[in-house]
C-alpha cells in the first residue's frame, strides 16, 4: 500500500473523482441545480484545501528561490540594458555605413555605365565599318561586336551585393515598422483592450461605440 500512494496520490485520485463526477452531471431540474451548487462548493472548498497544502510544503522553496531571483534580478536587468543599448548603437552605424556604401555603389554603377555607354557607342562605329568586307565576313564580325555589346550591357547589369558581415557577426537587413498615423493603421491590425473595455464597465460605463455592453448569469458559491 505504502508503493502505492508513493505513485498515485491521494490527493490525485480526489481530484480524478471529482472531474469524472462532472462529466456525468447533468443539471435538468431545480434540485440538480441545487446539488451542482453544493457540489460546486465542495470543489471549491477542497481546490483551497489543494493550495493550501501547496503553500505549506512550498513556503521554504519559494523564499529560497525568492531569494536567489533577488540576487541575480538587478545584475540581468543591467546586462540586458547595456546589450540593447550597444545593439542599437552598433545597428545606428551599420546603417550609417550602408547609406554610405550604397552610395558609393551608386556613383561607381554610373560610372561603370557611362564607360560601358562609351564602349557601345564605339562598337556600333566598328559595325558600321564592316560594310568594307564581304557579306560573310561582314556577318561575322558583326555577330562579333554584338557579342561583346551585349557583354558589356550583362555587366553594367550586374548588381554589386552589399556585405557588411565580419568574422564575428553576421548582418542581414530585416524589416521593421514604427507608428506614424493609428487612424490610417487598418482594423485587422489593431488589438482590442479588453482590460481598459472591463474596467470601464465595472465603472459604471454601459455605452461603448461598436461594442455590446451586456449582463450574464455567472454562479458564485456563499
Amino acid at each position: 500500500m505504502e508503493n502505492l500512494n508513493a505513485i498515485i496520490q491521494p490527493i490525485e485520485i480526489k481530484a480524478r473523482v471529482y472531474l469524472n463526477t462532472m462529466h456525468e452531471a447533468k443539471i435538468e431540474n431545480e434540485a440538480d441545480k441545487e446539488n451542482a451548487v453544493a457540489l460546486l462548493k465542495e470543489i471549491t472548498t477542497y481546490k483551497k484545501s489543494i493550495k493550501q497544502q501547496e503553500e505549506e510544503l512550498s513556503a521554504d522553496a519559494k523564499k529560497t528561490l525568492n531569494d536567489i531571483k533577488a540576487t541575480f534580478k538587478q545584475p540581468k536587468q543591467f546586462i540586458e540594458e547595456a546589450e540593447a543599448i550597444l545593439r542599437t548603437k552598433i545597428n545606428h552605424f551599420l546603417d550609417e555605413q550602408r547609406e554610405k556604401m550604397e552610395a558609393e555603389a551608386l556613383a561607381l554603377k554610373q560610372k561603370v555605365e557611362d564607360e560601358a555607354l562609351k564602349q557601345a557607342e564605339e562598337l556600333e562605329k566598328l559595325k558600321s565599318g564592316a560594310g568594307e568586307y564581304d557579306a560573310v565576313t561582314r556577318q561575322a564580325m558583326i555577330e562579333a561586336i554584338e557579342d561583346k555589346q551585349n557583354k558589356i550591357i550583362d555587366d553594367t547589369a550586374k548588381k554589386q551585393a552589399i556585405n557588411q558581415s565580419s568574422a564575428n557577426s553576421v548582418v542581414r537587413k530585416v524589416w521593421g515598422f514604427k507608428l506614424v498615423d493609428i487612424s490610417k493603421v487598418p482594423l485587422e491590425y489593431l488589438q482590442l483592450n479588453e482590460t481598459a473595455i472591463r474596467n470601464a464597465i465595472k465603472e459604471g460605463k454601459r455605452e461603448i461605440a461598436g461594442l455590446e455592453i451586456f449582463q450574464q448569469s455567472q454562479v458564485a458559491i456563499r
